[in-house]
């Protein structure tokens, strides 16, 4: 057989590592913003996973609505389980920031007492 005969495979790595990496930060700074602005308004740490779970669902129903409504746009299970992972690693990262290096961001945000 001729290598000539093989079929060509065409990897798209733009497509796979920065689009993935894309939903994983976007969808992590989303969730991190709103758990910096409802732990500081709500004065409670359970709001960390609120703003996660709030953020996670918002990934899911983006990518069960473009691929149900939009006939240019595709769902991509890969895009959601990196919206909801980035989410949840932003806050849990905040979360332990908080927890354990508060004095070292006081600076940027009066204490909750």
């Amino acid at each position: 057989m001729n290598v000539s005969q093989f079929p060509k495979v065409y990897l798209n790595w733009f497509s796979f590592g920065v689009d993935k990496l894309a939903h994983f930060v976007l969808f992590g700074t989303q969730a991190l913003l709103l758990n910096i602005a409802w732990v500081h308004y709500q004065k409670n740490k359970l709001w960390y996973g609120i703003g996660a779970i709030i953020s996670a669902i918002y990934g899911v129903l983006i990518e069960q609505l473009q691929g149900s409504f939009f006939i240019y746009r595709t769902y991509e299970l890969e895009d959601m389980y990196a919206n909801c992972l980035g989410a949840f690693c932003y806050s849990l990262f905040l979360f332990v920031f908080d927890t354990y290096f508060r004095k070292a961001v006081s600076i940027f945000w009066p204490s909750r007492n």
